[in-house]
């Protein structure tokens, strides 16, 4: 029982360790300034990573981007397929932003000039 509990603490050390390079490299140039700010980084970037990975497969994987892809399955330049997609990601985005917005984010005055 031990070594499977340090062996998946291994596994996630390793993962989340690739999971904040990859998180840090998406907020270039913005970083933690201190060390609690680190170890949220590290402890979260795994959960951020999968949380990201399952919206992005319901967005390309649902019933309706599904039919899309197969109606324009033949060609390899679709204006469906481009509105598509561009439409679905501003939806998401516009949502986040809500959702962001409503739970207090940014604070007042962070993006001010």
């Amino acid at each position: 029982m031990l070594r499977r509990t340090l062996a998946f603490l291994g596994i996630y050390l390793a993962v989340s360790a690739i999971a904040t390079l990859f998180l840090l490299l998406m907020s270039f140039p913005d970083h933690p300034n201190s060390w609690r700010g680190w170890l949220v980084l590290f402890i979260v970037a795994v959960p951020v990573i999968l949380v990201g990975e399952g919206v992005g497969y319901f967005l390309l994987k649902n019933p309706l981007a599904r039919s899309v892809d197969a109606r324009t399955a033949k060609r390899s330049f679709s204006w469906l397929r481009i509105s598509f997609m561009l439409v679905t990601m501003l939806v998401f985005l516009g949502l986040a932003f809500v959702v962001a917005r409503w739970l207090g984010w940014p604070p007042h005055g962070l993006l001010a000039p």
